[in-house]
């Protein structure tokens, strides 16, 4: 039977023959499935599912428009197509825990003037037709509701589209250029769309109205990356493909991909066709603004209006006593009482950058704008300083951003110069943390350089831990262990060089390894107190030898010797062994044997005793027991076979009484002489009394007794008649004949 995949969930779906709706067991949703009639088809959907559930809807469509073309009856493929043209994700209702729909791809297309689901319900039965039009309904609503808020956002120029975290959860090189980018944008008088800063505050589930009002607004994006992959990953192609789709309709906008350390080439082959950006190009942010300028009309723009610069307001005098009040609260350390101050600076102007850095320092639990020159903490996602980035003129955001710069080169710094006293991978972290931070800032001061000295200094302790650990190594682990750390570093110093010593230490290790295991199992041969024992460890120990790969090591050739020696003479001795073990092994079965058929002879099984005893005939007196349990079985046949025949005796002889008696009666001299034919007569009866031992349960109820005596009458009668009628002799014995005939053969 076809296994399809919940749509919402991913669980196993149980299916019978003809169904098209089912629930499933593990999420409780009611769901449309396809037919299950063809294997391929069944592949091709959970397939989809899969991809769709993943959130690659690009690659789902192309899954679903092949069952398309292999199935065109079949409405799911046509469904599946919907759920992916509206990007329809299936989350958890924190309240109801049910599976309700989301949506990342949203249309001004109703859902309901869509050709895919007109097609989906033309082709489904009225039950699934039911259930498409049920869910098409609570997907309109969200539509509805998504281009609602989108409706009042207010447009963008520009749309940055970045990956803001690896699959480690840690925020990309990315992320840092794209925000860096952001800054110089907004700087140069255009409205952008940052995720990290436009959406935050913002829930996941209600970024949509936001991302899609963007899409549709700007004219421009900038699609960044510093490595191939980054630009498949999901939610980004996500972006750029939808704005893609957006270009077809719009010739106004433009897509810019914007690279850096990687390929050009490399660049999605969607995206290969458009002019990209090499963001570590000198000039890059110069050149890029111009060119989004020639896009956006900016230049004429700038020759009626010049750009507003927010500067602190120093006209102000009681903005500035406030400002003056604050700071000076903040080096008596009075945070809350400087805070009220900036805030009520903000009660006046709510622009005014020069409060939100008290804000911020007030954060740093600094005293001094002086603490920032020792400052190690970054506060680059810090609400205070991206109001400042926002509100405060160039001059004033330099200095902020020069001081978040020198924060994180300090920590950076403090990374790098205290690593005395740990252990080689600990510092080679410790580096690594460094750099990581350094590039964060890469064009402040010598960062780059920094970077660089970073990342050769924690080679360096990689390379000092596995050169340790090839000294010390005393198994294959260690040498595992060293490997690992020297690939880390391939092409460092002499690093080749060493990975081939390795491998030889390896072999040493291993060939040490093998000998001493020989000599353990020949040192266990010597300790047996058996032949066999020792014979058998000589082998092992012998067979691993002559698997060569301790050939020529150390004494192994005298071990060798030994072996073969040791081997020479327990064969014999171990032979002989073998035969007494045997002998007594055979014993023991026998004797055991012996107590079996003791034991059925006991319980009067003659037929189990004498098969044991006629196997064992030699053993004890089995030969005796045998003729025992031979005489029982002889005896045994003999009364089953006179039972067996024992009816048809009784009636042979009834008949000869009563052929006897009657002839008897009619003085008929059948025989020589009177007295023989008493004699039988006698017999006769003898044998009836036995008849009437023999079968009394056979006779013992009245009708049995009737027959025995009818038949007595009966024959009694017949020879009366026949002698009546004057028939001789010879006819009375003839009959008497056939008499005996039918008794032995009618039964």
């Amino acid at each position: 039977m076809a296994i399809f995949k919940c749509k919402m969930c991913g669980g196993d779906l149980n299916i019978q023959q003809g169904m098209t709706v089912c629930e499933c067991e593990f999420c409780g949703t009611t769901q449309t499935i396809p037919s299950a009639d063809d294997e391929k088809k069944t592949n091709l959907f959970n397939r989809a599912t899969q991809l769709r559930r993943a959130n690659e809807f690009d690659r789902a469509i192309s899954v679903y428009e092949q069952l398309i073309n292999e199935f065109p009856d079949e409405a799911e493929a046509y469904w599946g197509l919907v759920l992916c043209k509206y990007g329809i994700e299936y989350v958890d209702d924190p309240l109801t825990y049910r599976k309700i729909p989301t949506c990342h791809r949203t249309s001004y297309e109703s859902i309901f003037d869509d050709v895919n689901y007109k097609q989906a319900i033309e082709k489904a039965d009225p039950v699934a037709c039911s259930v498409y039009e049920d869910e098409a309904k609570v997907i309109s609503d969200i539509q509805k509701g998504i281009l609602r808020i989108a409706k009042n956002e207010k447009p963008f120029d520009i749309f940055i589209c970045y990956k803001e975290t690896d699959e480690l959860g840690n925020r990309t090189q990315d992320s840092v250029l794209a925000q860096d980018l952001y800054y110089q944008l907004t700087e140069s008088g255009f409205k952008v769309f940052f995720s990290k800063i436009t959406l935050e505050g913002k829930l996941g589930t209600q970024y949509e109205p936001y991302i899609f009002a963007a899409l549709n607004s700007a004219k421009v994006m900038v699609v960044v990356g510093t490595k191939p992959e980054y630009y498949n990953a999901v939610w980004l192609k996500n972006e750029w493909s939808r704005f893609l789709a957006l270009m077809k309709q719009d010739k106004n906008k433009i897509i810019i991909p914007a690279y850096r350390d990687m390929d050009p080439y490399d660049l999605p082959d969607a995206l290969s066709m458009f002019q990209s950006q090499d963001m570590s190009k000198l000039g890059f942010m110069q050149d890029l603004i111009r060119g989004i300028k020639k896009i956006l009309h900016k230049d004429e723009e700038e020759k009626v209006t010049t750009k507003t610069i927010r500067e602190p307001v120093s006209v102000n005098s009681k903005i500035n006593n406030l400002l003056k009040r604050g700071m000076f609260s903040l080096e008596e350390g009075n945070t809350q009482e400087a805070n009220i101050f900036f805030e009520r600076v903000l009660d006046e102007n709510a622009e005014e950058a020069r409060a939100y850095l008290g804000k911020l320092m007030i954060d740093l639990n600094y005293k001094t704008e002086n603490d920032f020159n020792t400052g190690t903490v970054s506060f680059t996602d810090n609400k205070n300083y991206n109001n400042i980035l926002k509100f405060g003129d160039t001059d004033f955001v330099t200095k902020v951003k020069e001081y978040n710069a020198l924060s994180v080169y300090n920590k950076a710094l403090s990374y790098k110069n205290d690593i005395k006293g740990l252990g080689s991978l600990d510092q080679r972290d410790q580096l690594f943390k460094a750099k990581k931070l350094f590039l964060e800032i890469q064009y402040y001061k010598d960062s780059k350089e920094q970077a660089d000295e970073c990342d050769f200094l924690a080679s360096e302790c990689i390379y000092q831990e596995a050169v340790n650990l090839m000294k010390k190594a005393k198994n294959s682990n260690d040498c595992n262990n060293a490997n690992f750390l020297l690939m880390q570093i391939k092409g460092f110093k002499d690093v080749d060089n060493l990975i081939e010593e390795l491998a030889e230490i390896e072999k040493n290790i291993e060939k040490e390894r093998i000998y001493n295991s020989i000599i353990q199992t020949i040192n266990k041969a010597e300790k047996k107190q058996t032949a066999t024992g020792a014979l058998n460890l000589y082998n092992e120990a012998f067979s691993i030898i002559e698997q060569g790969v301790v050939d020529g090591y150390k004494d192994i050739e005298s071990y060798r010797d030994i072996c073969v020696q040791k081997i020479g003479v327990l064969s014999e001795a171990a032979s002989l062994e073998k035969a007494q073990a045997e002998a007594e092994a055979e014993a023991s079965r026998k004797e055991n044997q012996y107590q079996i058929a003791e034991n059925a002879l006991k319980h009067k099984d003659y037929v189990k005793a004498s098969e044991i005893f006629r196997e064992i005939y030699e053993y004890k007196n089995s030969k005796q027991e045998l003729k025992i349990c031979e005489a029982q079985i002889a005896s045994i046949r003999r009364k089953a076979t006179f039972e067996k025949h024992k009816d048809k005796i009784i009636l042979v002889l009834l008949i000869l009484a009563s052929f006897s008696i009657g002839a008897i009666y009619l003085k008929i001299e059948i025989f020589k002489s009177l007295k023989i034919s008493a004699i039988i007569t006698v017999l006769a009866l003898a044998f009836l009394l036995i008849s009437k031992l023999f079968t009394r349960d056979k006779y013992e109820d009245s009708e049995g007794c009737g027959c025995v005596i009818g038949l007595f009458i009966i024959v009694f009668i017949i020879v009366g008649f026949l002698g009546k009628l004057g028939f001789g002799p010879t006819l009375l014995i003839t009959i008497f004949i056939l008499f005996i005939i039918a008794a032995i053969f009618g039964g």
